[in-house]
């Protein structure tokens, strides 16, 4: 079985960090999308409070000004014209825009406008938003002419077809016009805290502010490609989302592409404990010396002690993953590292580690210091995020039960 994105991304487990996140995020949003920010900043509160029972602390001039009446649907389409592109999708201007039963006018839903930014892509939720935002399948090949201002269609064939989701995410959800404003998305993608690839756990993700530079195409030197789980061109109405936004690496991001399988979604679920990284070699005791002539492959196994935690579907998923990225053949590529990791685990034996922090005491003050020089120190689970490769070096000495001697 190939290898599927190994980590959780865990921001969102404490309230502490999901605030963080959420601010960063919708000062981020405010700006890109044609609602006012009044309601957004109210979406996202409720979305934040529904979650966590706790208080977002965002009280943003647009939130604490509550004498600005509810808008109806055409009052919106006053103030915000390019909303009429909604209309393409009947269900997600339902789900938006739903009747009032007081009064039978469209108004804008709030709590819905909240799940369709902030809320967690885990099937539940899926779901809901296939059943009340998905088009039709016909829809997502059909195409649209460009309009001129009364509402004609432009006979002028030079002009470009656009599909119907292309207009959605041009005018409403606009992710170009959100990846513009390069301070914020910055910033958000920071406060996620997430430093390694969590689709691979290979390759670093970095994001690079020069502080110093007043030059703001200078300033902001690099971050890392955020992929759409759900992607632009199927779901354009997802294209903003919050967590549908995932850091990754340049190669899982090419990789995955506009892919659609079922795939373990990182905001929700990870490799974790469930499957691991195996050492398949008929020389075992070479292999453990970490020699270089030792024919070896790197694979990953279910775990036998947590079949029960370990459905059909999250089976599917893990398959899908590893069908989408071709992980199992990248991690060859990581032999070398083993062979490095397992000489310095033999070698450099408990002994020798105590022996250089006593021959050392200014340099190194603890056995732990030395062992994470030496790429032998076992980040525990909850820092797979931080450093590349954690949990194959983890799973290597758990499944030698080194663990007793380190």
């Amino acid at each position: 079985m190939g290898i599927t994105n190994m980590i959780k991304i865990d921001v969102y487990e404490k309230p502490e960090n999901a605030k963080k996140v959420f601010q960063a995020y919708y000062n981020m949003i405010k700006k890109s999308i044609p609602f006012r920010e009044k309601d957004i900043a109210e979406a996202v509160t409720h979305r934040f409070m529904s979650e966590y029972n706790y208080e977002l602390g965002m009280k943003p001039e647009e939130v604490a000004n509550n004498s600005e009446k509810d808008l109806t649907y055409e009052e919106y389409l006053e103030n915000y014209p390019e909303l009429k592109y909604i209309e393409n999708y009947p269900e997600l201007h339902k789900f938006l825009f739903p009747t009032d039963s007081t009064d039978l006018t469209k108004k804008l839903s709030i709590e819905n406008l909240g799940m369709l930014l902030c809320g967690y892509m885990d099937e539940k939720n899926i779901k809901e938003l296939r059943t009340n935002c998905f088009p039709k399948e016909e829809r997502e090949s059909s195409t649209s002419y460009f309009n001129d201002e009364n509402g004609k269609e432009e006979q002028d064939q030079n002009k470009k077809k656009e599909t119907l989701g292309q207009l959605l995410m041009k005018n409403v959800f606009r992710y170009k016009a959100m990846s513009e404003k390069k301070e914020l998305v910055y910033k958000f993608v920071s406060t996620l805290n997430v430093q390694v690839c969590p689709y691979c756990n290979r390759n670093y993700i970095s994001v690079v502010i020069d502080e110093e530079s007043e030059d703001d195409k200078k300033k902001f030197k690099t971050r890392p490609p955020l992929d759409h789980f759900f992607s632009k061109s199927k779901y354009p109405f997802l294209a903003v989302s919050m967590r549908n936004l995932v850091p990754s690496c340049g190669v899982c991001n090419l990789e995955k592409h506009d892919n659609d399988n079922n795939i373990l979604y990182p905001y929700k679920e990870g490799l974790g404990e469930n499957y691991s990284f195996r050492i398949m070699t008929d020389k075992s005791i070479r292999y453990i010396l970490g020699q270089n002539d030792v024919d070896f492959h790197i694979e990953i196994k279910e775990n036998i002690a947590r079949l029960s935690d370990i459905d059909s579907d999250y089976k599917k998923r893990v398959k899908e993953s590893s069908e989408t990225f071709v992980w199992a053949l990248n991690y060859e590529f990581s032999k070398k590292y083993v062979l490095r990791v397992l000489k310095n685990r033999y070698y450099f034996n408990r002994t020798f580690q105590e022996d250089i922090v006593k021959g050392m005491p200014g340099i190194f003050s603890s056995v732990g210091e030395v062992q994470q020089l030496l790429n032998i120190k076992l980040r525990p689970q909850e820092e797979d995020n931080e450093e590349p490769l954690s949990k194959l070096t983890r799973d290597i000495y758990n499944s030698l039960e080194l663990y007793d001697d380190i």
